[in-house]
């Protein structure tokens, strides 16, 4: 089982390439605004270096938010275009599910953050035993100031840690997954992906629509993108 890895909903631009759950081959990006211009290449590269034919994927992963607008539609967009001309299985893989999964224990809860709009932010609560995740709180788009009592005291916080510092946060309280950690990748997207389809969890490629969360607020109008095969 092959499977490729698309990440484009936070500023990380990644995609990775995951063969019977050992990494082949993986591209990651920490540069804003990089998904429009990098994304197709960096996926072009990885199947060539690792002598892949889009054929041969048995499935494509995709994070399917919440996060930035624009990258979840870039992420969606592309995975779609590969998978539709020869029918390659698609899995959306939610992003705080996929933040917390890399959470550096193997025992307790887990509050992913993913920033939103200036003072808010994407959070959710997953209880982690002997390495499985249960989200035992669903999706909130939350103040700054919301955050103290959403998150509990014994809660492991991992993802946008420094815009929530910017924010005066008081962060005494909690322990912080370091910053390695807090950067998702395409391998994670992928290895998530993969067990997904395993259980059969596919998506109709017509009807899947990135996770929002909240309604887009425009803002200063950007340049059209456009993904051909």
């Amino acid at each position: 089982m092959i499977i490729l890895g698309i990440e484009t909903s936070t500023q990380i631009c990644s995609t990775a390439l995951v063969a019977n759950n050992t990494l082949l081959a993986e591209y990651r990006l920490n540069i804003k605004n990089a998904h429009a211009g990098k994304l197709v290449g960096a996926i072009e590269k990885i199947l060539q270096d690792a002598d892949v034919k889009l054929q041969e994927l048995s499935g494509i992963a995709v994070s399917i938010g919440p996060g930035s607008f624009t990258g979840l539609r870039i992420g969606l967009s592309v995975a779609k275009g590969l998978a539709m001309p020869d029918s390659i299985p698609l899995v959306a893989v939610p992003t705080l599910a996929a933040l917390a999964s890399q959470a550096p224990l193997a025992d307790g809860v887990v509050c992913p953050l993913v920033r939103s709009r200036a003072k808010e932010f994407y959070a959710a609560l997953y209880q982690r035993t002997q390495f499985v995740d249960e989200q035992i709180k669903d999706v909130h788009v939350l103040q700054t100031e919301a955050l103290q009592s959403f998150i509990p005291e014994i809660a492991l916080l991992i993802g946008d840690i420094h815009a929530l510092q910017k924010q005066d946060f008081d962060l005494s309280d909690f322990q912080t997954a370091p910053e390695q950690y807090s950067l998702l990748s395409g391998y994670t997207i992928a290895r998530l992906g993969a067990v997904r389809l395993s259980q059969g969890r596919t998506e109709n490629l017509d009807l899947l629509e990135p996770l929002y969360h909240q309604d887009f607020v425009a803002g200063k109008p950007k340049k059209s993108i456009l993904f051909a095969k």
